[in-house]
């Protein structure tokens, strides 16, 4: 095991970007950290580690890995790398719709770090009640403290595909089709500047150029604060632009159930022109339900590495404690608290002025002027308090006889 005061942390990372990953927030001197790639059960009596990491599950080596880590009463975490999307679940070979294991059903390790309530709510659904904490995912920290970036001329739309656009013919059919439509409006759009940024050869399929980066950056975090507005298959990538509050639009024409949300959606060429427009000139109230969307999607209130971190080390913590004393390790349901003490995370100020700029009360914005009219309202209420007092039973009973008249005068005048 371990020196004293010191984490030996076991991560699992068969390629480069699941090392980059980890490195987003392996970063404390008090950790000690080895990374391996073969994900042999062995490893686990070899490093003898706290905590085991791994960004993947649902393989027959991590299945075995994981139960040979139970035996040595070692946590394992499962640190998620992108949103829950429908077809990657349950419409991929890989996983339990080509006859192998579902994915996440559940899972074999200890905890999840998930993404944000969302799917936090549909893992546990799938057998993994206890398991789910609450994390965000640190690689998005950057973008809490980015600004758009605002501009004259022509405005920006950005064009993404996922990294995987499609797990079948039909769903790879189903992808070009929506690329084309869309590149068939937009190529009679001289007053929208396209940026693209296409996966998988979706640009050869589409005979464009993927200019991704050719003038704002190379990297989503350069390119983004430039951008006006997004259109994206539904993927993990959608958050980059929320968080950037650009008007995001999912693209999909399999209208398949969504694990994945956003206000604007494209599933036709029929509303392509529409939907481009609204995201435009996008209404107050709709970037409003963005926000919440994002919230309920991403953990990002505050910045996700320390949550992270704090997970780990705590899992870490509680595992050692009770090898100690030659029991189990018991984790509690949730490791890492909310801030807002179990209340809804309001992410935007509900600003009536801006909802609602033609209401004539909420336009009024001169403090002076209101309180003013605060007071003479408060006069002419109490006024009409007093004379509604003054009113003896036999205002009532008159004023009641009064509408019986005009009443039958009506009846039976017709």
């Amino acid at each position: 095991m371990s020196k004293v005061g010191i984490t030996k942390v076991l991560a699992l990372a068969r390629d480069d970007w699941q090392v980059k990953r980890y490195m987003n927030f392996i970063c404390r001197d008090n950790w000690e950290v080895l990374f391996d790639d073969k994900w042999e059960k062995e490893v686990v009596d070899e490093v003898e580690p706290d905590i085991i990491l791994t960004l993947a599950d649902s393989y027959f080596s991590i299945y075995h890995l994981c139960n040979r880590a139970r035996e040595r009463k070692i946590p394992v975490l499962l640190v998620l790398d992108g949103l829950l999307e429908w077809r990657h679940t349950w419409e991929n070979p890989r996983f339990a719709y080509g006859g192998n294991v579902p994915l996440y059903q559940p899972v074999e390790c200890d905890k999840i770090a998930c993404y944000g309530w969302q799917n936090a709510r549909t893992l546990e659904s799938w057998g993994n009640i206890g398991k789910c904490e609450l994390v965000g995912d640190p690689r998005f920290d950057q973008y809490l403290n980015l600004k758009r970036i605002t501009h004259d001329g022509k405005k920006r739309l950005m064009i993404m595909s996922a990294n995987t656009p499609g797990y079948t013919n039909e769903q790879k059919s189903n992808v070009v089709r929506a690329f084309k439509d869309l590149k068939t409006y937009l190529d009679k759009r001289d007053d929208i500047e396209i940026i693209w940024r296409l996966r998988k050869t979706m640009d050869k399929e589409l005979a464009v150029e993927d200019n991704n980066g050719s003038v704002y950056g190379r990297t989503l975090t350069e390119i983004l604060p430039h951008m006006d507005a997004v259109i994206s298959q539904p993927s993990t990538v959608v958050l980059e632009p929320m968080l950037l509050n650009i008007p995001t639009a999912l693209l999909d024409y399999q209208n398949a159930p969504r694990y994945i949300h956003a206000v604007w959606h494209i599933n036709s060429g029929a509303v392509i022109e529409k939907t481009i427009e609204k995201m435009l000139n996008p209404e107050p109230y709709a970037l409003l339900y963005q926000d919440e969307l994002l919230h309920n999607q991403l953990e990002c209130g505050s910045p996700a590495k320390p949550r992270l971190i704090k997970l780990i080390q705590s899992m870490a913590d509680i595992a050692k404690d009770a090898r100690s004393k030659g029991s189990v390790a018991n984790f509690p349901y949730r490791i890492i608290p909310r801030n807002e003490n179990g209340k809804s995370f309001n992410p935007s100020p509900y600003d009536y002025e801006n909802l609602f700029p033609s209401h004539p009360v909420f336009s009024q914005s001169d403090t002076n002027k209101l309180k003013i009219e605060l007071a003479y309202t408060k006069q002419e209420l109490e006024k009409a308090k007093k004379e509604l007092s003054a009113r003896g039973i036999s205002y009532w009973i008159t004023l009641g006889f009064r509408k019986i008249r005009l009443y039958l005068k009506k009846r039976f005048s017709k």
